[in-house]
């Protein structure tokens, strides 16, 4: 049976890199959130799209709370689906499901919560849970940013994008022609 001090290197041992993958996946998260609420954005722009939004920001409190619940529980069969291909040997499809899960998750959940936050802080019982949840959250992010794995990630994270700028600066100007193309024949995006 192993003695206090040897459960504290272990726990020293396993933290920093735990803490190390936690802020590389939040910052991730983070990011993606963020450039998801600009593309529900752009989509808003459509007609039928703006119509949607505009009912969905007009349901009452409780019928906000249905429809915030709807991205968890459309994904689900695509989750089971996800597992089913992991249990039957195709790990790569199963993997590649649960990333699109993922993707698409948040980007719909962050466009409901987006559209419905104003009708679901009414409910007071959501308003009392969103409030505890936030501050559980900034105490969480508080203690992991103050961890160094996190300094370490995040100056990872940085000296990558600097050296994807720096390294290849054609590459910069192909992404923006890229974009502008892709700009140009798609009606979604502002040209």
């Amino acid at each position: 049976m192993p003695n206090g001090e040897n459960l504290k290197r272990l726990k020293r041992i396993l933290t920093y890199p735990l803490v190390a993958v936690a802020a590389v996946v939040m910052l991730f998260e983070e990011w993606l959130w963020h450039r998801l609420i600009k593309l529900g954005d752009r989509l808003a722009r459509l007609p039928l799209v703006a119509r949607i939004e505009a009912w969905i920001g007009r349901l009452p409190p409780y019928g906000a709370l249905g429809f915030f619940l709807v991205p968890a529980l459309s994904l689900f069969p695509v989750k089971i689906a996800a597992l089913y291909f992991l249990a039957h040997g195709h790990g790569i499809l199963g993997v590649a499901t649960i990333i699109f899960a993922k993707l698409v998750g948040t980007a719909w959940a962050a466009r409901i919560y987006h559209l419905t936050a104003p009708q679901l802080v009414k409910i007071r019982w959501f308003a009392r849970f969103h409030a505890w949840f936030l501050a559980k959250k900034d105490l969480l992010l508080g203690w992991l940013r103050s961890q160094p794995a996190w300094r370490f990630a995040r100056a990872w994270v940085s000296q990558i994008r600097r050296l994807f700028k720096s390294s290849r600066p054609g590459l910069g100007r192909r992404w923006t022609a890229a974009r502008r193309r892709l700009r140009a024949r798609c009606c979604l995006m502002p040209h």
